[in-house]
């Protein structure tokens, strides 16, 4: 998707403001007593996947220790699939094992109801470094990988950051949750056999992920020193319209876009009642493709 926002925006263009415009949102600032955290003091280079990985993994209630490793894979299947990655095509053997390996620094607290959580202290905020420099392998391609971004483990301030940063993600999520799904993609309703290449969509967009929904909005994770820019709410939108498309359960309370950015503790929502007709009918038209496919 980001590839097709980037063709776009290379061949056609936005208008001025973007075909979603930020001076449309409603900004709320949230209030912990504390002030926007400072990237630059930061010795990891993006730690936004760092806290979205441990938002999840923390959020999350386990009955056992099979179970707990189950979850945990599933969490981090993108950082596995790009440790796999390295280790087949050589270019770091050891990837894969060392990204197994670190799953297991993830420890549990256990509750007198036999449930458990996952405790966010700093072994854990080492593991999530380590494993989700594995990631942009299979984002990107192995190529984009630096090994330095694997050994480098983060300081006292960044660890701080971090786990601010997947507290504030918790108490949003008390507040204006819970996330109904999350990494969520999207499939046409017509789509019956799990093997067909297709996921309902025609050609000018094959697939989509996006962050998480809620039942009223569906939402965009942002860890940066800036607000949303025009090709954040562009590709939000994107995932509001396939969503609403696919004709998944899940995407039909849906009303509005919203943007969660931890590191400045703040909001930022849109109706989609409020984005231009004609903002709206350009992107089904140029950005994902027309056609749904008919059974």
């Amino acid at each position: 998707m980001t590839q097709r926002i980037a063709q776009y925006n290379r061949e056609v263009g936005q208008p001025r403001g973007g075909l979603v415009c930020p001076q449309l949102l409603t900004v709320t600032q949230l209030d912990d007593g504390c002030a926007e955290l400072d990237s630059t003091v930061e010795n990891i280079r993006n730690v936004g996947p760092v806290v979205r990985y441990l938002s999840r993994l923390t959020g999350a209630l386990v009955a056992s220790q099979a179970e707990a490793r189950e979850a945990a894979e599933s969490i981090f299947r993108t950082s596995l699939a790009g440790a796999q990655r390295l280790s087949d095509e050589g270019l770091c053997p050891e990837a894969h094992d060392d990204a197994l390996e670190s799953l297991s620094d993830f420890s549990l607290s256990m509750y007198a109801d036999g449930v458990a959580s996952f405790e966010l202290d700093e072994r854990a905020v080492r593991a999530a470094c380590r494993l989700a420099s594995y990631e942009i392998a299979q984002h990107a391609g192995v190529a984009c990988y630096d090994p330095a971004d694997t050994d480098r483990s983060p300081d006292a301030k960044t660890l701080s950051h971090i786990i601010m940063m997947t507290e504030r993600t918790h108490d949003f999520l008390r507040e204006h949750g819970p996330a109904t799904a999350v990494e969520f993609s999207f499939a046409s309703e017509y789509e019956e056999d799990e093997d067909e290449e297709t996921d309902g969509y025609l050609i000018a967009l094959d697939a989509g992920d996006g962050d998480f929904i809620t039942e009223e909005a569906v939402w965009a994770y942002k860890a940066r020193s800036s607000p949303p820019s025009k090709d954040h709410l562009l590709r939000l939108l994107v995932h509001y319209l396939m969503g609403k498309d696919s004709g998944l359960p899940q995407f039909q309370t849906q009303t509005r876009l919203g943007i969660f950015n931890p590191r400045m503790n703040a909001m930022y929502r849109l109706a989609v009642d409020d984005i231009p007709a004609r903002a709206i009918e350009s992107v089904r038209r140029d950005i994902i493709g027309s056609g749904r496919i008919e059974p």
